[in-house]
Order: structure tokens, then C-alpha cells, then sequence
């Protein structure tokens, strides 16, 4: 049986556990934990709990990067990606699951925000 720890505040779609039998078998176990993750080390806690084989994770980047540093060798980390769609009339948004990814690892490249950056940018 695959363990599939879900660290997210909403239930899967019928199209969510239809993708993830399709990706892992149809035995498969879904942990849904809807709590506010922390750190790193709390995730690798609650894998070595579950015996997760995989973890659904929906976290900020600097905590994302600090579970895929921890865990990338030991559990599959993935992610859904959903399509956003305006409701008719265009009151509110609909997501709507369209597929897994794997997270192999994050990267931001970033600099610093100086003043006048605006002025600095156009003249190079």
C-alpha cells in the first residue's frame, strides 16, 4: 500500500484520487492533514508518523524548498496543479484540478529591491 500524506486544508476531488490511483495503484492510503505546517522538520515528523511514500504539499516557497531539501531521497513530493476559471458573471473564481507535478527541487533567483529601481532598470 502507498501512503499518500496530503498537506492541505481541502478534501481531494474525485479527479485527484482518480489521478493519483492512476499514477500509484488503486491501493493506495490518503492521509489528509489540514493543519498549519511550520517548518521542515515538522513535515519530516508527520512523514516518519504516516510512513508517507508521498507528500501533497500546498506551501509557501520558502517552506516548500526546506521539505524538498529534507525529503526529496526519501518520499515523492507533488503538487496539483489547478486551472482557474471565472464563475459566470464574473463573481468569484472556480479551481478545478487539471494534474500532479513532482517537485524535484526550487529555485528562486532574486536580487534587491533598491531605490529608484525603476530609473536603474532603464538605463542598462
Amino acid at each position: 500500500m502507498i501512503t499518500i500524506l496530503r498537506l492541505t486544508q481541502h478534501e481531494p476531488t474525485e479527479k485527484q484520487v482518480k489521478a493519483l490511483k492512476e499514477a500509484f495503484g488503486d491501493d493506495i492510503n490518503i492521509i489528509n492533514y489540514p493543519e498549519y505546517i511550520k517548518s521542515g522538520e515538522e513535515v519530516v515528523e508527520l512523514v516518519e508518523k504516516y510512513n508517507a511514500d508521498v507528500v501533497e504539499v500546498v506551501l509557501p516557497l520558502n517552506l516548500l524548498n526546506e521539505v524538498v531539501n529534507l525529503l526529496k531521497d526519501r518520499v515523492i513530493i507533488i503538487r496539483a496543479i489547478m486551472e482557474r476559471y471565472q464563475k459566470l458573471r464574473g463573481f468569484g473564481i472556480i479551481f478545478e484540478f487539471s494534474h500532479y507535478e513532482i517537485i524535484e527541487e526550487v529555485k528562486v533567483v532574486t536580487r534587491p529591491l533598491l531605490p529608484n529601481i525603476l530609473s536603474l532598470s532603464h538605463s542598462n
